[in-house]
């Protein structure tokens, strides 16, 4: 996987829209992205995670708020227009050639989010509705926190001592939390089934311990009965919801739920098409067919004009005999021959065939003609243009309807999340009823019931046990302990394969080479362990704060190789506590070689002159995050910080 361009639009501190070109040339894999603190590096961060992961997103950031809450935050709040939106290009190897793909998350001050997919530039839908599918195939969200990660938190690791969440991301990564969930499954199984014995020597004594606690603890045993089929039959609900919601994406849900309107919109274009087509017949049989011969028509303009005005002469030659002989009868001595000035005239004349004889209205539909040839051009390409608007348009629609969906199907499943989701909202109300109730009963029985217990606990070991319940009790005992087995077994392979590449990745970038020879990780995934060349054990507190975040890094860099993942790496803030000698062996030995595309967001006291040289020939392109205080925001400048160039 490669980034090609992030583009973000009204989010965060950045007003308006801003481009960030990531793509890698000439070989070289850095990007180096400079900003004093404040100037939206964390934003770029968040945004890349965002377009990726959409709501799963609150995995990473959103912490104890809701995602509309997260929404709201992530907006720039100073910008005029209300849209924000983040778009992300970027290319997969998918058998052997690369597809490019984009994805646009766009929402408003409602918080209501628009997601768009492009593949090789052509819109996809279908893509869009299936978008957390394809992603997790791409890169998983279990996967992702070893591939775009921050310096803060590298700090909090290095600080901790075998941090809890990054032995949990081990787990999650090797599949080994299936397998745990299943063993307490089994557990459950075991303990439920050990409470059905049978109590009979014990009978006098129990009665005598319910009897003071019977009244509250039939309420609590009640309660917890309760409570727990109402827990686990929220989660069978919740995780039937998460089933049903991708497989009515993946059956065409939301295209199921549009081919009401699809098929409306179809038939107005199809009714809108035939008005264009009856309009453009109308043109074709009128005056549009003369524009094909529209040489012949000046012509016959011309020669029509010069036949009018000789038709004209005519006329004044024929009136002008009577006007003379009025006009002399009125004037005494006029002498003038009036047919010699009208044969004058005559061979004056140019004499002209006459071929068309238009009368004064063809004369005039002539001109009219010619003079509205515009106009009818441009009706005539304005209906072409629609027709090929609606032939484009109808194609979508006829694609998207062509689909082969089950129609009962999705009906089906459109009706039981309808369901479900109600019937979780009660569940859930009545969940947080029970356990205020209980919360009042268990101070009023702690005591009491750890007595009880005990008792239960002497009995359970000499009674017989029914043979349903014990065979039960046998079989789940079985399955645990195999499970325990293969557990084990692959835990021991995997931590040893991680040991070893995790040591690897460390010595690459430690200065002293002789401070830690092996990195174990124990067999249960819960400790890591650090030897010398005598194979003694280094206490981790012995470290600078310095090499504990190179351990941290060496740790996160091995888990990425161990994914088996090409993927880009995004790294925040990365060189925070490091001092100048452990700075340089990170830029030269971990930057240039943990990915194909490292994108590094950075202060000028991380990257300084003297790093920024040497990472010079690894790196491609170059940017700095600079604050407008007038206009409140970030812009992207071409360049990492002036004074380091």
């Amino acid at each position: 996987m490669i980034i090609d361009v992030l583009a973000l639009h009204n989010v965060g501190i950045f007003k308006g829209t801003h481009t960030l070109e990531l793509t890698c040339i000439n070989e070289k894999n850095i990007i180096l992205i400079g900003g004093l603190n404040g100037r939206g590096k964390t934003t770029i961060l968040e945004a890349v995670l965002f377009a990726l992961y959409g709501k799963r997103v609150r995995n990473f950031t959103c912490g104890n708020w809701t995602f509309e809450q997260y929404l709201d935050k992530l907006r720039n709040h100073y910008a005029e227009s209300k849209t924000s939106y983040v778009e992300l290009l970027f290319r997969v190897d998918e058998e052997g050639q690369e597809q490019a793909y984009k994805i646009r998350r766009e929402w408003e001050s409602d918080a209501k989010l628009v997601n768009r997919v492009w593949k090789e530039e052509m819109e996809d839908k279908a893509l869009a509705s299936n978008w957390d599918m394809f992603i997790e195939d791409i890169l998983p969200i279990a996967v992702a926190p070893f591939f775009f990660f921050d310096g803060e938190k590298i700090s909090e690791l290095a600080s901790a001592d075998n941090d809890a969440g990054m032995i949990e991301s081990i787990k999650n990564l090797l599949g080994l939390n299936i397998l745990e969930q299943t063993m307490r499954d089994l557990r459950t199984v075991i303990k439920n089934n050990q409470r059905n014995i049978e109590v009979v020597d014990y009978a006098n004594e129990l009665s005598d311990l319910q009897i003071r606690i019977s009244d509250v603890r039939k309420e609590i045993s009640a309660l917890e009965v309760e409570k727990s089929a109402c827990e686990s039959n929220i989660h069978k609900k919740e995780s039937r919801l998460e089933v049903l919601d991708a497989e009515f994406s993946a059956s065409g849900g939301t295209l199921f739920e549009q081919r009401s309107e699809l098929k409306k919109r179809k038939q107005q274009i199809e009714i809108e098409t035939q008005m264009q087509y009856e309009r453009l017949l109308s043109m074709a049989s009128g005056d549009m067919p003369l524009y094909l011969i529209k040489d012949l028509l000046i012509q016959v303009e011309e020669k029509a004009e010069l036949e009018k005005r000789e038709k004209d002469e005519e006329i004044v030659l024929r009136r002008l005999p009577l006007i003379f002989n009025e006009y002399k009868t009125t004037e005494d001595g006029i002498d003038f021959d009036i047919n010699k000035f009208l044969a004058y005239i005559e061979d004056k004349k140019q004499h002209i065939e006459c071929s068309y004889n238009l009368t004064e209205e063809g004369y005039i539909r002539l001109r009219t003609i010619e003079d509205t040839e515009s106009e009818k051009k441009l009706a005539v390409k304005a209906s072409m243009d629609k027709l090929k608007k609606f032939r484009y348009e109808q194609e979508e629609i006829s694609n998207q309807l062509e689909v082969d969906l089950n129609d009962i199907t999705i009906q089906n499943i459109y009706d039981e999340i309808k369901e479900l989701t109600g019937e979780t909202a009660l569940l859930r109300d009545k969940l947080n009823k029970i356990v205020i109730k209980l919360d009042e009963k268990y101070a009023q029985t702690e005591k009491l019931e750890g007595e009880e217990q005990k008792l239960l606990d002497k009995a359970a070991s000499e009674m017989d046990i029914m043979d349903d319940t014990k065979r039960m009790i046998e079989y789940a005992g079985k399955e645990l302990r195999i499970l325990e087995i293969f557990k084990n077994r692959l835990q021991k392979q995997k931590a040893a394969k991680l040991s070893e590449t995790i040591t690897n990745c460390f010595k690459t970038i430690i200065s002293k080479k002789d401070l830690i020879h092996f990195i174990e990780l124990d067999d249960q995934m819960t400790t890591f362990t650090y030897y010398n060349e005598r194979n003694e054990r280094i206490k981790k507190e012995l470290l600078s704060a310095g090499e504990k975040q190179l351990l941290v890094i060496a740790i996160l860099w091995g888990l990425g190789i161990c994914s088996d993942k090409r993927l880009p790496v995004v790294i925040d803030t990365p060189l925070g506590r490091l001092d100048s000698y452990h700075r340089e062996m990170l830029v030269k030995n971990y930057f240039p070689k943990a990915s194909r595309q490292m994108i590094i967001l950075s202060t000028d006291q991380e990257i300084t002159n003297s790093d920024y040289k040497t990472l010079k020939e690894h790196t491609c392109r170059e940017y700095t995050l600079v604050y407008d205080s007038d206009t409140k925001s970030s812009r992207i400048s071409e360049e990492y910080f002036g004074d380091v160039r």
